[in-house]
């Protein structure tokens, strides 16, 4: 079934877990110790996960398949949110996950530096 979005807009699905990667993650809310990100191109989900530090992007699955139904039938959270296909620069930010996906989505916000926070700035402003 096609996804009906405004004229240049992608799907994405921003998802959260345990998984963190390395020392710093055992400071990070449970739950929320890591974050990738899948963007619907109409044809696939095409996902970004910097895991350790390295950008790993690959075709996930068709556009059909219930991505988010997956990932939450694991006990991962998931937040699904619109973007432009030409999203604007986040700006400055650590190299990590979360500053990545923030770049993605066009993000502008310096104090959204956790999986957490980032999963609240969502909830509360992009759905």
């Amino acid at each position: 079934m096609p996804t009906i979005r405004a004229a240049g807009e992608l799907r994405a699905l921003v998802v959260f877990h345990d998984q963190g990667m390395g020392f710093i993650s055992r400071f990070l809310k449970p739950g929320f110790r890591h974050c990738a990100i899948a963007v619907d191109d109409g044809d696939y989900w095409v996902g970004f996960d910097g895991v350790d530090g390295r950008p790993d992007l690959r075709v996930i699955a068709d556009a059909d398949f219930d991505l988010a139904g997956h990932h939450e039938a694991q006990g991962h959270q998931t937040v699904e949110v619109r973007i432009a296909r030409r999203p604007l620069g986040a700006g400055p930010g650590f190299n990590s996950c979360v500053s990545a996906i923030k770049r993605i989505l066009g993000i502008k916000a310096p104090w959204v530096q956790t999986p957490h926070q980032l999963h609240r700035h969502l909830v509360r402003n992009l759905r």
